[in-house]
Formats: structure tokens, sequence, C-alpha cells
């Protein structure tokens, strides 16, 4: 089974954590995680530019260290970036202590007060620690743009099925899902453009204003 939409059992037990974005105008929230990645993330920063939108990349410590010219451009194009870990590590299969090590690891070379956890997995000890030092940001929808095994079309209806105002669209910037996003984002974004939503980036201290 695949959940686009993540349970509301889980959201309900993770009350800091950011799913959707409270607010009644057309804003949507555009997020990519795992970068930045040379075979995929130029392709995506042209997307965005060919649209003249934002996003907000999740991107890992290791991946920056790479492709230190990837992170700083996504920066100079005005996107906002988030804590992704430095490794992509599971926090259900390493210990409490690795674990924060890494992302203060990834800390390092990503200043942002933003945070998803890969696999979007969190431990009952890692999220009390973590909440008070970063804003978790979580999604509304996941594209599964990497999994082979999901149709394109299932992808597009999905998301025009369940998108609404303030929800945080999940892509990833990584070589398993570049096909499968080309195929899907760029009708998505501008179907919802023809609707009139706008395209915003999460930024910390509106979250927090």
């Amino acid at each position: 089974m695949y959940f686009f939409e993540s349970p509301g059992l889980v959201r309900r037990f993770t009350p800091s954590v950011i799913w959707q974005i409270k607010t009644r105008k057309k804003k949507l929230f555009l997020t990519f995680d795992d970068g930045p990645n040379p075979e995929s993330t130029p392709g995506v920063l042209s997307l965005l530019n060919s649209f003249n939108i934002p996003a907000t990349f999740f991107c890992t410590g290791k991946n920056v260290l790479q492709n230190r010219h990837l992170y700083d451009k996504i920066l100079e194009d005005g996107h906002t970036t988030g804590n992704h870990s430095f490794d992509h590590i599971d926090a259900w299969k390493t210990s409490r202590k690795f674990y924060l090590e890494n992302v203060t690891n990834a800390a390092e070379v990503i200043q942002s007060s933003l945070f998803r956890p890969p696999y979007g997995r969190l431990t009952p000890m890692t999220y009390q620690y973590l909440k008070k030092k970063y804003q978790i940001i979580m999604w509304s929808l996941l594209s599964y743009d990497f999994d082979p095994d999901i149709d394109t079309l299932k992808i597009i209806k999905t998301f025009q099925e369940k998108t609404l105002p303030g929800s945080i669209w999940l892509f990833h910037d990584s070589n398993k899902a570049k096909v499968k996003l080309h195929k899907t984002l760029p009708f998505l974004i501008e179907c919802y453009l023809q609707k009139g939503f706008v395209f915003e980036s999460i930024d910390f201290n509106k979250l927090k204003g």
C-alpha cells in the first residue's frame, strides 16, 4: 500500500511537526529531498526557473560537500534549504546518539533551522530533541517519484485529487526520481498555476511568526 498522504494517526501524535502549512490562500509548497545531485538538481533548478517559482531543498550534508557549487546555486536562485541528515540515515535503525551526531554534522554545511528526517522516520527520543532545535517539516503529499512501480498518471491523479491550499509537495532531486519527476511535476505546476495557486518556499521565520 502506498501512502501518498501520511496517516492521520501519525500526524496526531506529532503536534510539533508541520505536515501542511496553515493558510486559506491558494499557496503550495514544493520541496525536494536528497540532493544536491549533479545528474538531477540542475534540471530541477532549470524547471523552477522556467516557471519562476521557489522551492525548498532538503539536502544531505554529504551531497552538499560533494556538490558545493550546486548547493550555492540553489541559494543563489532564491530557494530555501533544510537539513536532511549527513548520510540519509534511518532513525529507526541507528542509535539516538549516532543519529543526532549525523544531523549535527550536516548542520555544519547546511545553515538552516528546517529539518526533514530521511524516510520520514523519527523515534520518540530523537523527535523530542530535534523539535527544540529545528522546525520539523514533513509533507502533505509524497510523489513516489523514486518508485519504478508507481505509474506517472497515478501520481498526477492523486495530486490533483488531494492537493489543498497549504499542501507541501515532496519530490526528489535524485537519480532514481529524475525521469518520473520530469514526467509529472511540470504538468502539475502548470495545472495549479492555471488554477490561481502560487508556489512559495518554506521560511522558518514566517512559520514561527
